[in-house]
């Protein structure tokens, strides 16, 4: 969000001042998904079912920027094409940590 407020504060706009200040959200959101799944792979109260698609999301999470920028190369995406697709990856990662860590929730109620 740093680049987004100095650079864009000045005179004169330029667009590379959002682009990398979604950049950052979109890394931010990543690197929080990807805590979640680290914290639940220490879990000994994650049922053995959801383990291999632990696995997997790390996995994918580990690889995910390779596989965003060879996709990106390959379907000829401009900068805020490669953008989006970075995005839907890091939203995918989000949703699967929230996905494996709801069974690890307390029940409602407290008890």
């Amino acid at each position: 969000c740093v680049p987004l407020w100095v650079g864009a504060r000045g005179v004169e706009f330029d667009w590379k001042h959002l682009q990398m200040g979604l950049e950052s959200n979109i890394s931010l959101a990543r690197h929080v998904g990807v805590a979640a799944l680290l914290w639940a792979s220490g879990r000994p109260e994650l049922p053995p079912r959801l383990r291999l698609p632990l696995g997997g999301l790390l996995g994918a999470a580990a690889y995910g920027e390779l596989g965003a920028g060879w996709a990106g190369q390959a379907l000829g995406l401009g900068p805020w094409g490669a953008l989006g697709l970075r995005a839907l990856g890091a939203a995918a990662l989000g949703l699967g940590a929230l996905r494996l860590l709801v069974p690890l929730l307390p029940p409602p109620g407290g008890k």
